[in-house]
C-alpha cells in the first residue's frame, strides 16, 4: 500500500476528530463523543467505545470514555436498564416509551428496545488504563453490577446464551437472523462475544478494586459462556459461528428436554467476533479463516470485509436508514474487528490486507468527496451513506497503528 494513503487518512482524522468532541449538553451531564455526519447530540454505546478507542492521543480518548460512561449509568433505571443510546434535548412530546427518554424508569415486557449492549465495563476498563486511574470508578462499579444483573434476568436464555430483545439496539441493524424476528428469539454470536468480553472486564475491575473472590464470580461466568458459545453457536458442517434460534422449549407434559437450539444460517462478518473475544477454538478459526476468507471472496472484497457473504440471497447494497444496511455494505468497524480477530490468532498478513484495503478505501473517498461516509460499496469503495461520518471510522489508522507496535487496543 501506498504510504501516502495512510498519510492521507490520518491528516483526515486528525483534523476532523474534534467534530465529534462535545461538551456537557442537555441530558448529558459530562463529556461525550458523537458520531457525526447526521448524528448529532446522540450519546450511541458501542460507537461510542469504539471511537474513544481510535482516538488520539490516547488520554484524550481516555477522558472522552470516561465522560461516555458516566452520562450512560447517569441514566440507569431502577431496574438496571440503560437506554442504549441517549439523545441530548428532546422535545416534551416524545413517546415516553422511547429508549431516548430518560425519564420513564424501566422497560416493560411489550417494548422492543435493548438495554445498552454489554459493553461499558470494557468502556470503564480502556478509560481508567488511558487515564492510569481506576479510583474515579469505585462510587459507579455498583452501576455496572446493576445492568448486567439485568441483562442476566431478562435476556438469558435456558441454553445459558443471551438473546437480543430486537433488533432496536442490536448494533447490526437488519442482520437478518434478528431483524424482524420475535423478540428474545435470536442468540446472537456478537452479542455473546461482547458479553464474553465484558465478563472478563468485570473480573479485572473487580479484582482491582474490591478483590479475588468477587472477580472469580464473573470469571466463572465468562467460562461458561464461552463453552456454550463454541457448543450451540459453532456449526460442524459449515465450519462457521450462526446466530440461533432462542424460541424453542420443552412442550407440556412430555419426557424429552429440549437442549438445542437451532441454528439461523446467515453467514455475517459476525461470525468471526468469538475470534475477538479469544474463545474460538484454533482449529475453528483455522478452518473459518480458510474457507470464507483465504479460499473465498464471499467475505473479503476489494475494500475489505462484506457485512453478509456475496453468496447469500439477502445480500444487497442499498443505501438504508431505521435500518441502517449490514446485509453486504463494507464497515470499517467490521473491517477494524474482523482484522483484530484474525491478528489474534496469527494471520498477520491477512490482517495487514484487511487494514491496507482499508485505507485505500477511505483515501480514495477523501480524494473524490473530501469526506468520509457510514458505510461503503465492497466493489467500487463509494460512500453510501451519510457523508462528514467520523466515529469509528477513526479505528482506520489504529489498525496501521496496531501492527507497527505490536498491540492491541481493545486487549483485556
Amino acid at each position: 500500500m501506498s504510504d501516502n494513503h495512510e498519510q492521507i487518512v490520518r491528516n483526515y482524522l486528525k483534523e476532523k476528530q474534534e467534530n465529534i468532541l462535545r461538551k456537557p449538553e442537555g441530558k448529558l451531564r459530562f463529556p461525550f463523543l458523537e458520531p457525526g455526519g447526521s448524528y448529532r447530540g446522540v450519546l450511541w454505546d458501542w460507537d461510542s467505545y469504539f471511537a474513544g478507542i481510535g482516538m488520539q492521543p490516547e488520554q484524550e480518548g481516555g477522558a472522552y470514555l470516561k465522560g461516555c460512561l458516566l452520562n450512560f449509568l447517569d441514566h440507569i433505571r431502577e431496574d438496571g436498564f440503560i437506554p442504549y443510546h441517549i439523545q441530548a434535548n428532546l422535545p416534551e412530546i416524545i413517546n415516553p416509551d422511547s429508549p431516548l427518554n430518560v425519564g420513564y424508569r424501566s422497560r416493560s415486557p411489550e417494548l422492543p428496545f435493548n438495554t445498552c449492549k454489554p459493553i461499558l465495563a470494557q468502556m470503564a476498563l480502556a478509560a481508567s488504563r488511558k487515564l492510569d486511574d481506576f479510583e474515579w470508578l469505585r462510587s459507579y462499579y455498583g452501576r455496572l453490577e446493576a445492568y448486567i444483573k439485568h441483562w442476566e434476568e431478562t435476556q438469558l436464555s435456558q441454553s445459558g446464551l443471551f438473546v437480543w430483545r430486537s433488533h432496536r439496539g442490536s448494533g447490526a441493524d437488519n442482520h437478518p437472523a434478528v431483524y424482524g424476528r420475535p423478540l428474545n428469539s435470536s442468540a446472537g454470536v456478537d452479542l455473546n462475544a461482547l458479553f464474553v468480553r465484558e465478563y472478563s472486564a468485570l473480573a479485572i475491575l473487580a479484582r482491582t478494586l474490591h478483590g479475588e473472590t468477587k472477580a472469580e464470580t464473573y470469571l466463572f461466568r465468562q467460562r461458561k459462556l464461552a463453552e456454550a458459545v463454541n457448543k450451540h453457536l459453532w456449526d460442524p458442517v459449515d465450519h462457521i459461528y450462526y446466530h440461533a434460534d432462542a424460541a424453542g422449549c420443552t412442550p407440556p407434559l412430555t419426557n424429552q428436554q429440549v437442549g438445542w437450539v437451532v441454528p439461523l444460517k446467515y453467514k455475517a462478518w459476525t461470525a468471526f467476533l468469538p475470534m475477538w473475544a479469544k474463545i474460538a477454538p484454533h482449529d475453528y478459526a483455522e478452518s473459518m479463516v480458510n474457507r470464507y476468507l483465504l479460499q473465498s471472496d464471499r467475505f473479503f472484497s476489494e475494500h475489505g470485509i462484506r457485512t453478509l457473504a456475496s453468496d447469500e440471497p439477502l445480500y444487497h447494497l442499498k443505501a438504508m436508514s431505521n435500518p441502517s444496511n449490514w446485509q453486504g455494505p463494507v464497515w470499517i468497524v467490521s473491517n477494524y474487528l474482523v482484522f483484530r480477530s484474525v491478528l489474534n490468532y496469527g494471520y498477520v498478513e491477512l490482517a495487514q490486507a484487511i487494514a491496507e484495503k482499508t485505507l485505500r478505501m477511505l483515501s480514495l473517498d477523501i480524494g473524490r468527496t473530501g469526506t468520509l461516509h457510514e458505510y461503503y460499496h465492497p466493489d467500487t469503495g463509494e460512500g453510501i451513506m451519510n457523508p462528514d461520518f467520523l466515529n469509528w471510522n477513526l479505528l482506520a489508522d489504529s489498525m496501521m497503528l496496531e501492527l507497527e507496535q505490536n498491540r492491541d487496543l481493545t486487549a483485556l
